[in-house]
Parts: C-alpha cells; structure tokens; sequence
C-alpha cells in the first residue's frame, strides 16, 4: 500500500510512503522523497498497540526505536556523531501506543473515544521518554471521523494538538 503527505499549507508533496506486509506478521515502511529516491526505512515487528520497530534516516545516519534487549524491552535513539542512547520502557498504568500501534489502538478504542475522551502513554524514542497523550473525537464530515491527540499535562495548551 503506498501514501502521500503532503504539506498542509501549500499542498505540495513533501514525502510518500511504500508499505509491505511481511510473512512472519512484520511490516516494512520505505520513504521516498517526492523524486523517488528513498531516505527512510521502518521495520515493525509484532502488532498490538505497542510494537517492537526500528527507523533508519539514510541521509544521516539518525536511528531510533524499541526493541528487546537482554530480555529488557527498551527505547533507542543514535543521532548522527554522538552515542546511543538507550532507556528502559517505564511502566504504564493505562493503554500505551508505540509508532505504528496508533492505528490498532484506534480501531481497538474506536466505540470508546467516539463517546469520550481516552488517555494513551505514547512512547517517544527520541525524547527517551513516555509521554501521556488525550485521544478526543472531533466530529464527522464528509463520511469521516475526525479526531484530536493532544497532551495530557497541564502544558498541553502550550503545545500545538494534531487533528
């Protein structure tokens, strides 16, 4: 399956996205420049809400995920010329979504959200850290439901939401 992004002011194509269903249940993501030249790669391995995946940016070298270690699940981050940084998943007392466990957690919470507000811990590896996140039903139009993800955190008005 593959998708386009575009920028939300001007309309361009900023990047497109190739997605691949592995036999073992992983997935593949390959991001392409709008010329057609890939930059990026994702694997995802495992489903749910909180997959293991691994993201490499080939125009420098920037790395990050999560993954087992040592029989330890942690979050990773190398940016280019410095070290890499590693973090131990902190406990979550609610639902937790990591990368590409976003849209299994909406289809999972679909009934919930629709009739109120949910709260969702998601994993940032890189800010090395879990950030609690509100999860509202905007309304529907034109055949589409809408939603808003923003902070949780008495900041979070201070931060721009996502719809």
């Amino acid at each position: 399956m593959d998708g386009d992004a575009f920028d939300g002011d001007s309309g361009a194509l900023r990047y497109r996205e190739s997605h691949w269903l592995l036999d073992d249940g992983g997935r593949l993501v390959l991001y392409r420049c709008p010329d057609g030249r890939a930059f990026a790669r994702k694997q995802v391995d495992g489903g749910g809400t909180s997959p293991d995946f691994s993201l490499i940016d080939g125009r420098d070298g920037y790395r990050e995920g999560v993954r087992q270690r040592e029989g330890v699940r942690e979050m990773f981050q190398l940016a280019p010329g410095k070290p890499e940084r590693r973090t131990t998943l902190p406990p979550s007392a609610g639902a937790r979504v990591i990368d590409a466990g976003f849209d299994t957690y909406l289809r999972n919470q679909w009934d919930a959200i629709a009739s109120a507000p949910q709260k969702v811990d998601f994993v940032l590896p890189s800010l090395q850290r879990q950030l609690g996140f509100r999860v509202e039903r905007m309304g529907d139009a034109a055949g589409q439901r809408r939603f808003r993800i923003s902070l949780d955190a008495w900041y979070g008005a201070a931060v721009p939401s996502l719809e």
